[in-house]
């Protein structure tokens, strides 16, 4: 009796559906754009936020960034003695920092300095990062050609850099900069590879808006990575002010 009446409800059911087939072709598309449209807004989500985890990631979640800050210079009258001036931390403070702190995995020290970089006729400003070769493990870069900087090179404090695509676009337009040599400060420097920012085209966008949350503010068009070895035989790392 119970089988009878369940197999009279389904053929009520069927009939009724079919009596009403545009009624119930739409009913049916409406459901189905319905749960379409629900999954893909929740994929989309669910990819923005990977991606956005990724490059949070690559940036680091446990880094610590500790910058040296200028302090601000005293006006004075007259200009007649010299006076040296020291701030900030040194790399002594990095390595107590390393020794003493058992929960710090690695310190990457970087040195930042503003010139100017020349190659042929052409010449653009340039933020210079003096560091190590395992910068790339705790910034958001990626080398598009040639390579990073290596031991050796930070041993032997080799005239070697790594540009980024800004720099590639302002300097050296469509040549290859591999194997090219910039001049700054009245020295040259080899091109041995090309860094580009983010973890894969698609994540440029957010690794740029990572970056800026670190980056001080700048004219440079871009970055020139060297050796922090090259940098501190190179350019001076103290400061000289003259009060009177």
């Amino acid at each position: 009796m119970r089988w009878f009446a369940v197999r009279r409800t389904l053929r009520l059911g069927l009939k009724s559906l079919w009596l009403h087939r545009l009624r119930s072709a739409l009913t049916m598309l409406g459901i189905i754009f319905g749960v379409c449209s629900v999954i893909a807004m929740l994929a989309i989500g669910e990819g923005a936020s990977k991606a956005a985890q990724e490059v949070i990631e690559q940036l680091g979640s446990t880094n610590l960034i500790i910058e040296s800050v200028e302090p601000p210079k005293e006006k004075a009258d007259t200009g007649d003695q010299q006076v040296m001036t020291v701030y900030g931390l040194t790399y002594r403070d990095a390595e107590s920092i390393r020794n003493t702190i058992k929960d710090v995995e690695v310190i990457v020290p970087i040195r930042e300095i503003d010139q100017e970089a020349r190659y042929l006729r052409r010449k653009a400003p340039v933020k210079i990062v003096g560091t190590i070769p395992w910068y790339t493990h705790t910034s958001p870069i990626h080398i598009i050609r040639g390579r990073f900087l290596s031991s050796i090179d930070l041993h032997m404090q080799r005239n070697l850099c790594v540009v980024d695509e800004q720099v590639v676009g302002n300097l050296f337009g469509f040549d290859n900069p591999i194997g090219k040599d910039i001049r700054i400060k009245g020295d040259f420097y080899r091109v041995i590879g090309v860094a580009g920012r983010g973890l894969s085209n698609n994540n440029n966008a957010m690794a740029d808006a990572a970056l800026a949350a670190v980056e001080t503010e700048s004219d440079a068009v871009g970055n020139v990575y060297m050796p922090i070895t090259t940098t501190k035989g190179h350019f001076t790392e103290l400061e000289y002010t003259y009060t009177g």
